[in-house]
């Protein structure tokens, strides 16, 4: 199974952000699943793709060619896209599960994307959402 998992590329995130994206990424690993993400070394991105390498998983970045510099050295593949809006549209044609971790406005514009394709594209839309938020001061 493919897993595209959208989040944050911030670094410095709080704790509990980071220990659930690593949840998620030995999830994927020892399920023997594939990771599909942003494809980067930095933030959410690089702590998801790092517990799926360490957890056996197979990983593939989509990264955009402006941050082709940046991309994790981990990646089984790397896909290479013109724009951020061409990464997005490869990662859905990929991904069989979409996951939402902590992020900005690009996450948040990943997931409309993600949620919509998946209404529009599939026979039978099954559109399963779990959103949690928690306040951090």
């Amino acid at each position: 199974m493919r897993i595209a998992v959208y989040c944050s590329s911030r670094d410095n995130l709080p704790s509990q952000w980071r220990e659930s994206a690593a949840a998620v990424g030995r999830w994927i690993g020892e399920n023997g699943s594939e990771l599909v993400y942003g494809g980067v070394d930095l933030g959410l991105m690089h702590t998801v793709a790092d517990a799926t390498r360490k957890a056996g998983g197979r990983i593939t970045g989509v990264v955009p060619l402006r941050r082709a510099d940046m991309a994790f050295a981990g990646n089984d593949v790397n896909i290479p896209t013109a724009e951020l809006t061409d990464r997005k549209n490869v990662m859905q044609l990929l991904a069989d599960v979409f996951v939402v971790l902590p992020g900005g406005y690009g996450t948040l514009d990943e997931f409309a994307s993600a949620f919509a394709y998946n209404q529009f594209w599939l026979a039978e839309p099954q559109a399963d959402c779990a959103l949690q938020s928690r306040r951090i001061v």
